[in-house]
């Protein structure tokens, strides 16, 4: 996992090579899917605690 000067390093470049706009939205859009996963995850290990 990055740490935090690795992710501001990594949106610099994005907004550097794509604009503030595109790579704001990306950013957006994978802060989503982490979330998405994350809460997958949670889920899973619920349904194998059998708290389903």
């Amino acid at each position: 996992m990055p740490g935090l000067w690795e992710l501001v390093i990594i949106v610099l470049i994005l907004v550097i090579l794509f604009g503030g706009t595109k790579a704001m939205g990306a950013v957006k859009s994978l802060g989503k899917e982490v979330y998405d996963i994350k809460k997958k995850l949670d889920d899973i290990n619920d349904i194998k605690k059998g708290k389903f």
